[in-house]
Formats: C-alpha cells, structure tokens, sequence
C-alpha cells in the first residue's frame, strides 16, 4: 500500500513511505507471532521432556518399590479407600494362602479378617477414609488373621496411610509370628521346667557371678546349710565352705576355666554341723562365650560315709569270718577226709583179696558209698572255695582229647550197668592241645556225664566237641553233653543252676543228689570266662553247651589224625543200630582215607555183602535188635568173600575174666574187641594192626593192659602220720605195691629219723601234733646237707586252694591228696624213686670223682644233665616208639617259649599271681628234663612272684631266655 503524499508530487512519496512503514510493521509482527510460536514449541518440548524424564523416575521406583515388597517376607497389602484390595505381594500369598488374582479388587476386611473382628475394622475404616488417622495408624498390633483354610494365625499389624489424589490409602504389613509365639512359649516352657528342676533337685544348687557371690540358689540349698535366702544371696560361696571345697573357687580366673566333678570336701552349717558333700561345679556362659558365672551343687554324703565306714568295719568282720570258715573247712575236710581215708583205702585194698561173690559185693557197695560220701564232701568245699573268691585256676597246656576220654572213662561203668550208649564225637578242626585249667574243665564236664547218664533209663549219651575261630588268636571250644533220658520240665529250668537246688526237690524224689553239681560247674565255666547253657524237652532228653575261650598250645602229632597212607583205600563195614556211633566210627575211617559203609542192621550188611561188596574190616556192635553181633558174624563166616575178613566186636560190655563177669567174645568169630565209647587212637592201632601188622590170632581189646604185680622195692621210705588208722592204710598200702615204710608219729619223730638215718622218700602228713609237716619240712631243707636230702611226698587231707601251693613252697616235692588211692600213691612213688635213683647216682658218681685228681671247675654247670635222662631210658621197653625221654624233650621245647611267654605279660602287666604260675610251672618241667641251672632261675622268679611284686624281675627273665637257649642246645645234641 502507498501512503499518499501531500502534493503531487510529494503525496506519491509519502504514500509510498507510508506503505514501506506499514509493510515493516505487519512483517516484525509476524516474525514477533513466529518467535513467539517457536519458543512455545521450545517450552512445550522441555516440558514434554521433563514430564516423560519424570514419568520414566517415576516408573522406576515404582518397579523398585513393587520388587522390593514382592522380595518382603512380610505381607504387604494396600486398600484402596472403599476398602478394596489394590496391592498383594508374593509373602501375602503364602502366608494369607490366596493368589493376588483371588485378593485384588476384593474387601480386605472381609478377606482376612476373622467374622468376630470385621464390624470394629469397618468401622474404624470409615474414620480413616476421611482423615487417613485411625487408633492402629502408625502402630504395630498383635492380631490374628485368617488364612483361605479357615484357620487362623497369629500376625504383627503395621499399618500406615498415604493420600493419593485427595484419597487417602492404607498400607498394611502381616508378619507371621506364629513360629515366633511357639519358640516363645516353648522357651518359657523349659525356663519353667529348669526352674523346677532347681528347685526339686536333691541336691543343694546354687549359681555365682565372676566374683563367686551367691546370685540364685534352691531350697535344698537353704535345708543343707541352715541359712536363709537373705543371708547367702550377695555372699562369697567361700563363707560357708571349708579345705577342698574352698579353692575351686578360682574357677572363673581365665586361665582356669574347666569344670570338676565329684570333688569330697566339707562345708560347715549355720549351726556349727561339718558336713560332707560332694562337689560338682561348672562355668555358665553368655550367648558370646564369655564366663559371666558359675554353678555349684552339694550332695550330703555325710551319712553315706558313716554307712561306708560301718560296712568297712562290717567287711573286716566278714573276712575275719571267711578265713575261720576256710580254717574250719580245711580242718573239717580233714577230719572227715581221715575216716573216709581208712573206709576207701581199706575196702581198696579188700577188693584187692580172695573173695567170694557175696563178701565182694558188700565191699564193692562200702566203696561206692565212699565214693559217693567224698564226692558229697568235695562239691560243698568247691562250692564254699568258689563263694569265698578262694578259687584260683591253672593255666597249663593239656591234650583236650585225653582229658574229655579220661572224663568219660569214670562214668563207663555207670552208663554199662545201665545199658546206655557212650560215645564222643570231635569235629574237625577242634585243637588237639589248649592251655587252661584240665582239672577244672574236667570236672565239669564229668559232672554233665554223670547227670546224663543218672537220668538216662535208655539210649545213649553223646559228647560233642568242637571250637570256632575266637579272635586274636583264640577258640571258642564248645562242648555239648546230649542225652536221651527223662527231660526236664520247661518251669523248672531255671532252677537247674541254682545252688543247693534240684529240678525234682520232693522227698519223694528218685534221683538224690545236693544240688551243687551244676551250680558249682557254671560257676567254674563263668570263672573260665565261657558259660553254661541248657536245653530239654521233657521225656525226649537233655543237652548241656559248655563254652569257653581258650589258647591254643603246640603239641606232638598223633599218628592217629589225619590221613594215613597205608589205609587209603581201604574199606571198612560198620553194623550198628546206634546211628552216632555209626556215624563217628565212618567219619574217622573216611579222616584216614578209607571207605566206610555203616548199616543199622545184621540184614542190611549180609544183603550189601551177598550183592559183591568186598570190605577189608568189620566192626560189628554186640547189642542189636533182631540180629546180634554175635550171630551176624556167624553168617559173615559163611559168606565164601568174606570168611577171612577181620572182625572186631564193638561193645560196651565189661569183658573179664572174673567169676561172675559175661564171657569174652567168641575166639572163633572175632579177631578183637572194641570197647565203648570208641577212642580213635584205639580204632586205629587196632586197625593197623589187625590190616597191616601180621596176625596173631584173634586178641582182646588192646586198648586194655593188665595190671602188673608189684615187685620188692629198696627204697627206703618214711611214713610220718599220727593217725593209727591213716598209719595202718598208708603201710598196707605200701605193702601191696611192693615196699615197705618206717613209722614216725609227728613231724618231731620225722625229723629226728632222718637225722638218725637217710631215706629216699617221706610221706609226710601236713596235720600233726608236736611239730607239723609244713615246719618239719623246711626244718629238714635247712638242717640236712644236699646229699642227704629225701624226696617228700605231702600227704593231706586238706582240699581248699593253696593247700598245694603251701606244701610247695615249704619244699615239698610232691602232693597227694587224702584219701590216699593206691594208683596216685603209686604215681607218686614212681616219681620220687626216678628222681632219688637219679640223685643217687649223681652222688656215686662225685664219689668216684673225689677219689680221682680234680679237674678244673667248669665256668658253668651243665645246661642238662644226661644221667638224668640216661636214668629215664632205662625204664623203658624194648623197641618203644618214640621214646620217654624224645617225646618229653619234644613237649618240653615247644611247651618252655609259651612259658616265658606268660612271664614275660604277667611281668609286663604287673601280674604278680601270673608270673607265679608260669614260673612255677617251668621250675616243675625244667626239673623233669634234668634242666638244673634253668629250674633254679624259675625258682628265683617264683619267690620273687610269691612277694606280690613283679619288680627286678626283667633281668631274671633275661637269664631264663639265655640259660633255655643253652638246654635246648643242649637237647638237640641229645636227640641227634
């Protein structure tokens, strides 16, 4: 537009500035609109920017928040201002049990309120949407809540608002406190059980600090000391304590923070009572370890020490008691052991006379009694050895086989007057030697025989032996005793074992008996570390189990065990109605190498023989039903294969001579007798012999050898006893066997004769008046010279533990025990007269020495001295295989290393009673051997051990190894 100007002219121009100036206006107003409308643009670009900055914070810690309640293991819960849950997290779904899906949007109050609380918190609600205040708002309540199974828990309310867009919300937080409240209650349960435990414990308890003042304490504590609770609370526990008690209190120094039990003190009471207590104390400790305390219990004793002193003093009295009872036991025994001596002897050497059948009975029955009268008196001084604690058993290798035959040789008569089967089965694998006590075990097991067979009308009685591995070198042997007889009833079982008591305790009763047998054996088993079991089914028998652990000992190999070459393949019938018996007879022929075929009846053998059978032997048993042994032997003589076959007659049949005795087995049918129970060392020597030896003709059991007559002897013997009758016994005694005695009446008159006049042997009563044979015999060891020393033989009645020992140790040579029998008294003898004839000659030949030119002194003494030996050869026989002396040097050298090895554990152990044993036990073998110089170190051990002591004995066992390395040195140049 043209702004016009005033003249032609110059109205042109001014139109024309008028338009220029109104052209710039409108465009600095656009351009104004346009910088104004970017700079909006600009600001709501910083705006948009700010809010989606503030948008995206904000969204982040929205997800922080929601991920830091999802991770919370309380519930956290949000309700909107109607009441409606808006927020549920993971914990509330577990411990509420409902999914957020289940809770969003629903009434809080309704959904986890109980019904009984819902009306209150609806209310309170109502208050709290208009002011976002309440009661619970900013507080922390205990409440229960209700979970979606209808059962209700204990919970922790937090509860807070918040106000959203002029709304305010409430934030809850649930915690479960559930497993809180019981930890809680149950705490509180055992602060209430201690607390009563405190207060009910018999003993007086009571806690201290650091600085041992009496902080709490029980009533038992104010009833022992007198005091109140007021008077001890606060005080040191030194105020009332006295000498050991008092220093423990420095238990809660650091350095000696340890607790002590059983500590006997004194403490003295409020009224001036010294007491006796036992103290027992320990530390108490923080939750950080740290000692802040300690508690201390008393218990009274002081009655229980006076009770203690009463029954020590009641103790001396009680073994003041037992050894007048073991005094009045032993001169009992000996008392009633004198008469019994002249009834068993006399009727011995009765037996021994001409008589007719009649006067042979009567002095058979006189013996038996005798027998049964000593047996009598022997379980009741066992049983009183064994109450006492006075029983002591050996440990001695022995031969197990011998000592079960030996046991069953006693009750053979017995069970044949019985017609009842005897037989003993070892199974392979048992030791042949152990080391224990043989009496002992022994006479166990003759006490079970005996029981068998008494009550065992018909059948058989079986003995089974056998051993498994025990550890540690050891055996667990076992032996069985099984028979057929009368059974023992189920409620009486029991019984068996107790002392004085019988299965069957009527008057009326046909078995007598004291009733101590099997008490006295299970006693002894139990000594030996085993036991005793029995087993029985009435009216179908009985069988006893003996177990015991024992050691093994090396020992000689009988030819007898194991294979033998010469009767491999050999075979052997067996006829027997018996089936142990079979079956023992064909396992120790098959143990050989043979072939064996048992039948149970004549038929069947004849019937196995007609069908080809050939056999090299036949053992036929006498006693069967339908066809004896006898007439079956009659038809095997018929067979044409088998008329020269051996035939040996097993039997259990006493087989004698004598008038009135059954007569012997046919010469014409049989080639040997066997007698039972079979002993395999007999079965085989008989089968050599009747296989392998040449024939001589049909022969009686060989097992059996007959007594040979006693010839005159020269030994010169003294009787020293006071009784007239034991003095009348003892010579005739001596007179059977071939010898005769000067008489002295007591140990006085002994050892005057001896001074008078040397003698080989005394028989040396212990019991006598005036001077004893204990005294009499070490005045002799001390008064007469080496030379002149005799053997003495103790002759007692007395039969309590040590008796032997003492005679020993008094320098005895040997025992025998009252009443005397003839074959002990024998044994006896012939021991002494060995060792006097060896004496004898070592005097002759120093005599013959001294008249000689001395030779030098050797630096030593023999190790063994050979005419001792050369002394045992002469007894010998002719062609005896092996002889006396190899089979003694063999027992010898393998029986010495486990004797020392016994003394050197006892000594190791400090076992006093061991070492004793096992040095006396070498002293006796090493002595036997001719082995001096050893048996005089055994005999310093075994002084030394009698003592008690086992001190200084380390050199001696030194010695003892070195001085048996020289004899068995020595040995080995004698065998070669």
């Amino acid at each position: 537009m043209t702004v016009p100007r005033t003249g032609r002219g110059e109205g042109i121009d001014g139109m024309t500035t008028l338009l220029a100036l109104t052209s710039w206006t409108v465009t600095g107003a656009i351009l104004a609109l346009a910088a104004a409308a970017l700079l909006v643009q600009y600001l709501r670009q910083r705006i948009r920017v700010r809010v989606l900055t503030a948008e995206s914070r904000l969204r982040a810690t929205e997800r922080r928040l929601r991920h830091l309640a999802d991770a919370a293991q309380d519930a956290v819960i949000m309700l909107d201002p109607e009441g409606r849950i808006s927020f549920w997290n993971p914990a509330a779904e577990r411990i509420l049990g409902y999914s957020r899906k289940e809770a969003l949007g629903r009434n809080g109050h309704a959904l986890f309120a109980p019904e009984r609380f819902r009306a209150s918190h609806a209310a309170a609600f109502e208050k709290f949407r208009g002011t976002g205040e309440g009661s619970a708002v900013g507080r922390t309540l205990e409440l229960p809540a209700l979970r979606k199974d209808g059962t209700e828990l204990p919970v922790e309310l937090s509860l807070s608002s918040v106000e959203i867009d002029g709304e305010w919300h409430a934030i809850g937080i649930l915690r479960d406190v559930s497993l809180a409240k019981k930890t809680a209650r149950r705490l509180k349960e055992e602060k209430e059980r201690a607390e009563q435990l405190f207060r009910m414990v018999p003993s007086a308890v009571f806690t201290v600090d650091r600085e041992c003042r009496i902080t709490s304490l029980n009533r038992q504590a104010v009833a022992l000391l007198g005091y109140s609770p007021e008077e001890l609370l606060g005080r040191s526990c030194t105020a009332f304590t006295m000498d050991a008690c008092r220093s423990p209190c420095a238990l809660f120094d650091e350095e000696v923070e340890k607790p002590a039990y059983g500590v006997e003190c004194t403490v003295r009471a409020k009224d001036g009572r010294i007491l006796t207590v036992l103290k027992n104390l320990d530390v108490l400790r923080n939750a950080e370890g740290e000692v802040v305390g300690g508690v201390e219990s008393f218990t009274d004793i002081t009655s229980r020490k006076k009770m203690e002193e009463e029954l020590r003093v009641a103790r001396r009295a009680a073994e003041e008691a037992a050894r007048a009872k073991s005094e009045f036991l032993a001169n009992m025994s000996h008392e009633i052991r004198t008469p019994m001596n002249a009834v068993i002897g006399m009727t011995g050497l009765l037996l021994r006379t001409d008589l007719d059948e009649e006067q042979r009975e009567f002095a058979e029955t006189i013996r038996r009694s005798g027998d049964q009268l000593l047996a009598l008196i022997n379980d009741i001084l066992d049983f009183s050895k064994i109450e006492s604690g006075k029983l002591e058993l050996e440990e001695q290798p022995f031969d197990l086989r011998t000592a079960v035959e030996d046991a069953l040789d006693l009750v053979v008569p017995q069970a044949q007057g019985r017609g009842i089967e005897l037989a003993v089965d070892f199974r392979p694998g048992t030791p042949e030697r152990i080391v224990g006590d043989v009496t002992r075990l022994r006479q166990i097991l003759l006490n079970l025989l005996s029981n068998a067979v008494k009550f065992t009308e018909e059948g058989e009685v079986v003995v089974t032996v056998q051993a498994r591995p025990d550890g540690d070198g050891r055996q667990r042997l076992r032996l069985s005793v099984r028979d057929t007889g009368i059974g023992i009833p189920r409620d009486r079982l029991d019984r068996l074992f107790e002392s004085f008591s019988q299965a069957d305790a009527s008057t009326t009763r046909l078995f007598g008996g004291t009733g101590l047998g099997l008490a006295i054996s299970r006693r002894l088993a139990e000594k030996m570390a085993g036991s005793l079991e029995v087993e029985s089914e009435e009216g179908k028998g009985t069988t006893f189990h003996l177990e015991i652990p024992v050691r093994t000992a090396p020992g000689p190999i009988r030819s007898f065990l194991g294979e033998e070459p010469r009767l491999a393949g050999r075979r052997l019938l067996v006829v027997d109605d018996n089936a142990t018996n079979r079956r023992i007879l064909r396992l120790q022929a098959e143990s050989w190498g043979m072939e064996a075929r048992d039948f149970a009846t004549g038929a069947e053998a004849l019937a196995a023989l007609r069908d080809g059978e050939r056999f090299d032997l036949a053992v036929l048993d006498l006693q069967m039903p339908g066809m004896d042994g006898k007439a079956l032997a009659r038809e095997i003589r018929r067979e044409p294969g088998a008329r020269g076959m051996p035939l040996v007659l097993l039997t259990s049949l006493p087989y004698a001579k004598e008038e009135g005795k059954p007569a012997g087995p046919d010469p014409d049918l049989f080639d040997a007798t066997l007698m039972k129970p079979v002993k395999p060392s007999r079965l085989f020597d008989l089968i050599i012999d009747l296989l392998l030896e040449p024939r001589r003709g049909p022969t009686a059991d060989r097992g059996e050898a007959a007594e040979a007559a006693p010839g005159r002897s020269d030994l010169r013997i003294l009787l020293a006893e006071d009784n007239v009758v034991n003095q009348k016994v003892a010579l005739r005694i001596l007179e059977k066997l071939g010898h005769s005695a000067d008489l002295a009446g007591n140990g006085l008159e002994a050892v005057a004769a001896l001074h008078r006049q040397p003698y080989d042997i005394v028989l040396m009563d212990v019991q006598m008046p005036e001077l004893d044979g204990l005294a009499a015999t070490r005045r002799i060891r001390a008064d007469l010279p080496p030379d002149r020393q005799p053997w003495i033989i103790a002759m007692t009645a007395n039969a309590l533990e040590g008796d032997r020992e003492k005679c020993l140790t008094a320098g005895m040579d040997d025992y025998v025990s009252k009443p005397v029998r003839v074959v002990a008294l024998q044994k006896a003898l012939e021991k002494g007269a060995a060792a006097v004839g060896s004496r004898g000659k070592r005097r002759a030949r120093r005599g013959e020495a001294e008249d000689a030119v001395p030779d030098p002194a050797p630096d030593a003494p023999p190790a063994v001295d050979t005419a001792f030996l050369d002394d045992l050869r002469e007894g010998e026989e002719p062609g005896e295989e092996p002889g006396i002396v190899e089979e003694l040097v063999q027992i010898f050298l393998e029986d010495t290393p486990l004797q020392i090895d016994g003394m050197r554990r006892a000594a190791s152990a400090g076992d006093a009673e061991g070492l004793h044993r096992a040095a006396h036990t070498l002293k006796g073998s090493s002595a036997s051997i001719g082995a001096g110089p050893l048996s005089a170190l055994c005999q310093e051990v075994d002084l030394l051990a009698k003592k008690g002591t086992t001190e200084g004995v380390e050199p001696l066992l030194e010695k003892i190894e070195a001085e048996f390395a020289r004899v068995r040195e020595a040995l080995s140049a004698i065998r070669v």
